[in-house]
């Protein structure tokens, strides 16, 4: 590989981590909203069961 691959490779690379840690290293989610949300999601599946 060329030196120009090389730089067109790390670009590539360093544009793809940026997209990701843009899409969600800024999000509020945490275990406890996750179990509260799991918890009311199985109640109202209780409920519609019944």
């Amino acid at each position: 590989m060329t030196g120009w691959e090389w730089f067109g490779l790390i670009v590539f690379v360093v544009i793809l981590m940026l997209l990701f840690f843009a899409a969600f290293g800024g999000t509020n989610i945490t275990d406890e909203s996750v179990e509260e949300y799991m918890k009311r999601l199985m109640s109202e599946d209780n409920r519609n069961n019944k």
